[in-house]
């Protein structure tokens, strides 16, 4: 089985609903390391998108989803480890403040109290979804290293296999500890495949032709 994975959406719906629709089998599932902004999923085989929510999303509407998915749309729990196709998933959604650590008016800052949920979890995890990067990724802006060290300890205590994370709009790939951490760009950019069997990647990249990106299957479907 392959799942798909999709970073930020920005309301690109279009773009995200033609890769699902075209990668994802009947009842199948992708995952988005947030952004989606707008949430017009349009499924037309059953299949399901869960998401790691980000700092661009409207977040009443998210909390909403966290508790009752609609139309295969869900939104993921910090400290809950989900399965799908026999593996166990896990997120951090949201960003950090400074400001909104020790409390936070919204979820869109993740505080102390999600960290600490997730530390908490005793299962084994496959995947780990983020929209924040963790430190060492090459996410460097200024010179300064945009990655945050709640995701280092985060992956120093759950070890995942697999770490994706989003925000920063870019292809990113790398190892911390026994963890490969990838990077994913907006949704019209590129997407990854997640084989289930072996947990390899595959990128599939956008062409830009006359001003708009076009995955290379999109010209045969």
């Amino acid at each position: 089985m392959r799942i798909s994975i999709l970073g930020d959406i920005h309301g690109k719906w279009r773009k995200a609903n033609a890769v699902i629709n075209h990668e994802v089998k009947q009842e199948g599932y992708a995952l988005s390391t947030g952004d989606l902004c707008s949430y017009t999923f349009n499924p037309q085989r059953g299949q399901k998108l869960l998401f790691c929510h980000g700092n661009h999303d409207a977040f009443a509407y998210v909390a909403q989803l966290f508790g009752e998915p609609s139309n295969g749309l869900q939104a993921l729990v910090p400290g809950k480890v989900y399965t799908v196709h026999a593996l166990n998933i896990a997120v951090l959604p949201g960003v950090f403040s400074p400001h909104f650590y020790e409390s936070s008016p919204t979820i869109k800052y993740y505080t102390r109290a999600d960290l600490e949920k997730i530390l908490a979890i005793k299962q084994k995890i496959d995947i780990f979804l983020s929209h924040e990067a963790p430190q060492g990724v090459g996410v460097i802006k200024q010179g300064k290293d945009m990655g945050k060290e709640h995701l280092n300890h985060i992956i120093q205590t759950l070890q995942p296999n697999l770490l994706f994370f989003g925000h920063h709009h870019g292809c990113y790939d790398s190892v911390i500890e026994n963890t490969r951490v990838l990077g994913t760009d907006q949704v019209h950019h590129s997407y990854l495949l997640l084989n289930t069997e072996d947990l390899s990647i595959q990128r599939i990249k956008a062409t830009l032709k006359e001003k708009e990106y076009f995955y290379p299957w999109e010209e045969k479907d």
